[in-house]
Formats: structure tokens, sequence, C-alpha cells
């Protein structure tokens, strides 16, 4: 999809503002001429009777009032505020809220409605016209990728979101069209999810939920001068230590793989300030064993390496694990790999740090078997 603004959606906006710039509501506020602030977009579906914005703007498409960039992470949907008098054009700003309210009112009378959930979400919190203009634009931004893979289900669903201009610093927010109600149509971004098959998914507990520690072990390797803090919490393993550690541990559970099968390793990783470090994953027929590094075999079974040595491959990272491992000091498997064992074998995370500092979430881990 092209980053495209279509002419028609623009020629809308500026025929509603150039309407609504005739209306005066005859109230004053902070000693102005009380041109009201609205946002355009709410009036152009029917005038302001619903508020409705959908993006798509109309079902064929013709009107792209949104844009996906080019590696398909962010889609944005371009809104403005806008004052209708044209006299007395000082310089203002006004606070953009989520009405939970109105959200949760069209939620209820709008069929197959849900609200965006918020972690997909955002927009800036004020938006400011200068001296002499009588309109600013901001976007409203979604997490693309995130809609895409974290909630699929939601495939033929309107997404709805909101908002509300508030607490002008001059002028007054027109009570009608101050409130927009955008109306997100999933199915024009997102796939029909396949039919849900069997979880081949050989690592039991990788969503790290509330009990998932019992399929997993922890277990300390060699010196240590500060112990980490290994939680799950909040649906993620967390790893953390205090500036100036030495620790190595090892989190890990026995799978069952088949030689010359083939599979990936994949999740979610973050680390902020994970410093002289190293966070790797083995699949390998040894067991972790206590005081003793987990290297099998010189670096056999190794499926991924992160490193503090590396510049950009450890300290401050956010992603796939995929996506953003480096090969280090070893020779690593990758995340696609053929098994060279069959039976019982131990993943095993090795975790730690040299006079460094570990914070580290992980989610999502999966090895999944892909023939």
């Amino acid at each position: 999809m092209m980053n495209v603004k279509f002419l028609s959606v623009n020629i809308m906006i500026l025929l509603m503002i150039a309407l609504l710039c005739c209306k005066k509501t005859g109230q004053e506020a902070h000693q102005t001429d009380g041109s009201p602030i609205f946002i355009p977009q709410a009036s152009l579906l029917d005038g302001g009777a619903t508020n409705h914005y959908p993006v798509p703007f109309n079902e064929d498409g013709a009107a792209l009032n949104y844009t996906v960039d080019e590696d398909s992470t962010k889609l944005e949907v371009p809104l403005s505020v806008s004052r209708s008098g044209q006299d007395n054009a000082q310089a203002y700003s006004v606070t953009v809220l989520n009405n939970l309210v109105v959200l949760q009112q069209q939620v209820n009378e709008m069929e197959s409605a849900v609200a965006l959930p918020a972690d997909l979400y955002s927009f800036p919190k004020k938006v400011e016209v200068p001296e002499g203009g009588s309109s600013a634009d901001f976007n409203l931004t979604i997490n693309y990728r995130r809609l895409l893979e974290k909630y699929p289900h939601l495939y033929d669903k309107k997404l709805l979101v909101a908002l509300s201009l508030y607490n002008p610093d001059r002028y007054m927010v027109d009570d009608k069209n101050g409130t927009i109600v955008l109306v997100i149509n999933a199915a024009s971004f997102m796939p029909v999810p396949p039919e849900p098959q069997p979880d081949n998914n050989l690592i039991k507990g990788g969503e790290f939920n509330a009990g998932d520690e019992a399929y997993w072990s922890i277990m300390k390797q060699n010196t240590s001068n500060s112990d980490p803090v290994v939680s799950f919490t909040g649906g993620k393993l967390t790893v953390s230590t205090p500036a100036q550690t030495i620790c190595n541990y090892v989190v890990y559970q026995a799978v069952e793989v088949e030689q010359g099968k083939k599979y990936k390793l994949s999740g979610d990783v973050k680390t902020n300030g994970y410093t002289n470090g190293w966070f790797e994953f083995y699949l390998h027929p040894n067991a972790p064993a206590e005081n003793s590094d987990y290297n099998p075999e010189n670096g056999a079974g190794r499926l991924m390496e992160f490193d503090g040595w590396t510049q950009g491959c450890l300290e401050t990272i956010s992603g796939k694990i995929e996506d953003l491992y480096c090969s280090g000091t070893g020779v690593s498997e990758g995340a696609v790999f053929t098994s060279k064992y069959s039976g019982k074998v131990y993943f095993v995370m090795k975790i730690g740090t040299w006079d460094g500092k570990i914070d580290l979430e992980l989610d999502n881990l999966k090895i999944l078997k892909l023939d």
C-alpha cells in the first residue's frame, strides 16, 4: 500500500471547514470571538449526525484516508483540529483524550464493534495551532504489525476509537464536532485467519503466564556475586540484576524432537541496559549441571546467541529473537534448523553477565515443527 491521501477526502474536509466557518455559537471563551474548535473529520460522513469517521472512508476504497508504511509496521489515520472563525486568528492549543463514555456507548450500539485495544494505538495528547493559522494536523498511529500478530481474531470486527477535544487555552470546543468516533473496518486490513490447527509448539509454558513456571527449571551455573531475580510476571519471563553483577544461570526444560526434521525457534525479546552479558539458546541431549558452564561439545546445539560485545546485539533491543540475534563468538544454527537428535533433548536458555547488568523480558517462546 502506498502512502497516499486521496484528493477526495481532502476536498471533503476543506468543504466541511468552509461550511463550519460560517457557524457561530454566540458564546465566548478566554476573551475571544467564541469561534468553536472542532475535528473536521467528525462531520464528513453525515454532517456530524453520528461523528463516525470510517477507515477506509468507503467500501470501494476510492477514498484512502490512511497510510501504511513500507515495512507494514505502522498504520496512520490523518486527523486535524480546526477553528471555524477566520478573524482574530491567534495561536491556540487543545488537549486530545480518549472519550471512554462515548466509546462504550458506540460499542454497545454498533453491530460487530469492539474497542481497538489500547496497546495498539497512540496519538498526540496536545495539538498546537500557530499564530495566524486556524488548523493543525495530527495522526492516530496504529501498530499494524502487532494488530496482525496479536489480534488476528479481530479480523471481522469494527474497531472503534473515540477521541474528544478538551481544555483549549483559547477559544472553545464545539459541543458536537469536538468528538470523533473512528470506525476502523478490520476486514480491510486483516486476513481471515486460518482454521485452528493443533498446537505443535514443543515448548510448554512459553507464554510465561501464572503457573507456567512449573514447566521450567532454573539453575545457577558457576561464580556469582549476586543472584538474578527471575520471575514470571505479567505474562513474561523477566530476569534482572543490579549493576556490576557476575552471574551465569540457565532456564530450561526437556522437549521431544525427531532427527532430520526442520523446526523454527521464535519469540519476543526486550532488553534495557543489558551490559557485558550473554543470552543464548541451546537444544542438546546434555542436561545442565550445577557449577558447570553449559557449553555442550564446545557449542554444539547452540541455536541463537546474543552478546553484549557486539554493537546493537543485546544492550537495548526490542522485537523478535529470530530477527535480532547475532552469531557472537560462537557458531549458531539460527531460527530455522534441522534437528541432529531424536528423542528427549533439553531446550536451554543461558543468561549471564560479567561485571554488568541484566534487564531482560521474554515472551511468546515457541519451537514449531515445520515438516
